[in-house]
């Protein structure tokens, strides 16, 4: 087994060189959300609805004009877009060797000026219980130009404990309940291509740049040991509440 399984097997969603992926549970009904209302500060509030096949994420669709779609070949995860309003302002794109989950590139296209589009690759290395990122930038036809380092630090279920790219660290808690998309294939790919999340839910997260540090924290209401309300509160009082149907 290589060292990629000790984060991806923790929430059994990844593969490894002498494994076969794990096949998509198309036949079982899992636990996963169809539906996340989240009500700002301000009373305003986004709607975000989810369709899936088996287990597999195919699209979400947000009330804001936002939406994503999935595409996969065979048993990876190969794709994700983003469109705004129809347009196509993001485009990932999830690589794999013979251990894996090797890295994405995440394309970003400037839909009012197209020259400003750009390209990211991020090629991750594990030991123990850290995964180490490079990120190199360019266009999307290549990206070779250094841009940043990162490290990520994970607990031993899967829960990304620790962002650090040299300007901002932020630590994370988790309560001991399952992650709402705990369920979805692949979903140890995504949270390492987003840089965060887990198995569990977040319940503080205390960002440090500069010195200076920001503390949040998230409180919630279950069912069945899944959130159906998270409640996030800043230091200024203000909260943001998501509400989850399944």
């Amino acid at each position: 087994m290589k060292k990629i399984l000790l984060f991806m097997a923790a929430i059994a969603m990844a593969s490894c060189s002498d494994d076969t992926p794990p096949n998509p549970t198309d036949d079982v009904t899992v636990v996963l959300p169809s539906r996340i209302v989240t009500t700002k500060p301000d009373g305003t509030q986004l709607t975000a609805t989810y369709t899936y096949s088996g287990n597999r994420i195919t699209t979400a669709t947000y009330s804001n004009g936002t939406s994503e779609s999935y595409s996969y070949i065979d048993q990876y995860l190969t794709e994700k877009r983003i469109y705004q309003n129809g347009g196509l302002v993001e485009k990932d794109v999830f690589l794999y060797d013979a251990n894996g989950f090797a890295g994405r590139v995440k394309n970003y296209y400037n839909l009012a000026n197209p020259s400003a589009n750009y390209s990211v690759r991020s090629l991750y290395t594990y030991s123990g219980t850290t995964v180490s990122v490079t990120e190199l930038k360019g266009d999307e036809n290549s990206q070779t130009a250094p841009y940043r380092t990162l490290t990520l630090t994970m607990a031993t279920n899967g829960n990304i404990v620790k962002y650090d790219d040299g300007t901002t660290v932020i630590n994370y808690s988790y309560d001991y309940f399952n992650n709402p998309f705990k369920n979805l294939y692949a979903y140890g790919i995504m949270i390492l291509s987003d840089y965060k999340g887990g198995a569990n839910n977040i319940t503080g997260t205390q960002t440090t740049t500069g010195g200076a540090s920001v503390t949040t924290f998230t409180s919630y209401t279950y069912n069945m040991d899944y959130p159906v309300t998270a409640t996030t509160s800043t230091a200024d009082g203000s909260q943001t509440v998501m509400q989850y149907t399944y």
